[in-house]
């Protein structure tokens, strides 16, 4: 599968994709609410937000993603990279759970 970048636009598009009482699972860390990942997006100090999907399954109402997230780190202009997996769960069109 070839890579795919997106650049994300913060909060608008999060309210399309993302369900208000979205369901969010993390180390330790179990919350409700779309409020934990428009926080995410709009961590202080980080800005240019791209997204490379490098790998996507999908059945039923679920997806798993392998990507590689990259952030331009404010201050020093640099560039910080990380890369996961991620699975989330769907329900007419939008993300119920991840």
């Amino acid at each position: 599968m070839a890579p795919f970048l997106r650049r994300l636009t913060p909060l608008a598009e999060l309210e399309e994709l993302v369900a208000e009482d979205v369901r969010v699972h993390g180390a330790g860390f179990h919350g409700q609410g779309r409020h934990y990942p428009e926080g995410a997006v709009l961590t202080p100090g980080l800005s240019n937000c791209r997204v490379q999907v490098d790998d996507l399954f999908a059945a039923d109402d679920r997806v798993t993603v392998a990507f590689t997230l990259t952030y331009t780190h404010d201050r020093s202009g640099r560039d910080l990279t990380m890369t996961g997996i991620k699975s989330y769960r769907l329900r007419d069109g939008r993300i119920i759970e991840f």
